[in-house]
């Protein structure tokens, strides 16, 4: 099977969950979609790199895009958008391979990657790693490339303590206007 209706079902999905996500934003009667408290957590143990998207039921936006943090790998979506992405993976083989609980915060020389989707029924997790079969491998591989379309194109915002002001983002270098603030 050719690999083009895979990419042109990926763009098409990463437009309309973009477009849900936009009239998501514009709507103010709330988020949509099943409103339960949903977050998917993607690890990468060889890099050591988590990636998180959460529901607004989960946390919320305004709150959490407020308060300066150290991290910035946690970014919120609408539910309409969490809800369409747990479909989403479940249809690409989350369902079939996950199991119950958390995912191991280590994965040793064996396991390369983790997916964990927790809401309202507890928390599963789907793991890879070297002896995962190559059906497995391919079908977990879609799950994180539709993961990432979407995490990349989920704006973000971090606050930061800052009391150098301007001066802050020229890290020890001369500023070139030379005011301070």
């Amino acid at each position: 099977m050719s690999s083009i209706p895979h990419v042109l079902f990926r763009r098409a999905l990463v437009c309309a969950l973009a477009l849900v996500s936009l009239g998501a934003c514009a709507s103010t009667s709330g988020s949509g979609g099943s409103g339960e408290p949903v977050r998917v957590t993607l690890r990468s143990y060889r890099g050591n790199q988590l990636f998180q998207l959460v529901a607004e039921s989960h946390t919320n936006r305004v709150d959490y895009y407020s308060r300066p943090r150290a991290n910035a790998s946690l970014k919120v979506v609408s539910d309409k958008i969490a809800d369409a992405l747990r479909k989403e993976l479940d249809r690409r083989g989350f369902q079939r391979n996950k199991k119950p609980g958390r995912a191991p915060s280590q994965g040793g020389s064996i396991l390369t990657w983790s997916l964990e989707i927790a809401g309202p029924n507890g928390i599963d997790h789907w793991l890879v790693g070297a002896g995962t079969d190559a059906k497995q491998q391919q079908a977990f591989q879609e799950s994180r490339r539709i993961f990432f379309e979407l995490y990349n194109a989920t704006f973000a915002y971090q606050a930061v303590e800052n009391d150098k002001g301007k001066d802050f983002f020229y890290n020890g270098r001369p500023n070139p206007s030379g005011i301070r603030q």
